[in-house]
C-alpha cells in the first residue's frame, strides 16, 4: 500500500491572528519546475502582520511568507540547469517544501528560483528578493553626488535601501525612524544623518540640514 507523504506549512484560516501549522500533501514538481526543501524562511513583519495575520478572512497559504533559502530535492521534466542538491533562493511561502518554475517565461517576469552564491549563507540568502529590489530602486533613481536622499522608515526594507544607497557612493543619505533601536542601527550601518522622528520634526530637520533646500529624493 502506497504511503501518502505529507509536509507542514503555515496557514491562516478565518479569524484574526488565527495562525496554524497544517499538514498537507507533498507537492510534486511538474515539467519545468523544481521542488525546494526549505532551510530558512524570511518573515516579512509588515506584510504578514498588517496584511495577513490581522485580517478576519482566510489567506491563501501561497501568500503566507516571502522568500526562502533551501536545497533542490526534486526536478521536473525538462529542467537541465538545476540538479538535486543545488542551493537556491525561492520566492515561496512558509513551508517545508515549495515547488516553483525553474526559469522565467518572459523578460518581464521575475525569476522565482535563483542559485545561491558559494559565499552566501542560508541565513543571508532569503534577503535576496528585497535586496535586489533595493538595488533596482537605487539604479532607477540615479542618485547624483549632490543629492540629499531621505529614506523614511528603517525597518527591513528601509534599512536595505539605505545600505544600498550608501554602497552606491553618491549623495547624502538621511535615515528617518521613530524607534531608538532602528536609529542606532542606521548609524552603525553607515547613514550619513539619522533623524529620530519621535524627538524632532523630520521635515524641519531635513530643511535645517540642507540649509532650506530640502530633499532631492524621498
Amino acid at each position: 500500500m502506497e504511503r501518502n507523504i505529507a509536509m507542514k506549512r503555515v496557514a491562516k484560516p478565518e479569524g484574526k491572528f488565527n495562525i496554524v501549522i497544517e499538514e498537507v500533501a507533498m507537492p510534486e514538481p511538474g515539467p519545468g519546475e523544481v521542488r525546494v526543501k526549505a532551510v530558512r524562511s524570511l518573515i516579512s513583519r509588515g506584510s504578514e502582520m498588517g496584511g495577513r495575520y490581522t485580517r478576519e478572512h482566510a489567506v491563501n497559504p501561497e501568500s503566507m511568507g516571502y522568500s526562502l533559502a533551501g536545497i533542490v530535492d526534486a526536478i521536473g521534466e525538462g529542467v537541465d540547469h538545476y540538479a538535486v542538491g543545488d542551493k537556491v533562493v525561492a520566492s515561496a511561502p512558509h513551508a517545508q517544501y515549495a515547488v516553483r518554475p525553474a526559469q522565467v517565461s518572459s523578460l518581464q517576469e521575475q525569476a522565482q528560483v535563483v542559485p545561491m552564491l558559494p559565499s552566501v549563507t542560508f541565513d543571508q540568502a532569503p534577503y535576496y528578493p528585497l535586496t535586489s529590489g533595493a538595488v533596482s530602486w537605487v539604479d532607477i533613481e540615479n542618485i547624483q553626488p549632490y543629492d540629499t536622499v531621505v529614506i523614511l522608515g528603517q525597518g527591513l526594507v528601509g534599512s536595505l535601501l539605505m545600505q544600498v544607497a550608501k554602497a552606491n557612493g553618491r549623495g547624502r543619505i538621511i535615515a528617518v525612524d521613530t524607534l531608538d533601536s532602528r536609529c542606532t542601527l542606521s548609524e552603525e550601518l553607515g547613514a550619513d544623518v539619522v533623524i529620530n522622528a519621535s524627538d524632532e520634526d523630520p521635515i524641519r530637520a531635513v530643511h535645517k540640514i540642507t540649509n532650506g533646500v530640502g530633499a532631492h529624493i524621498v
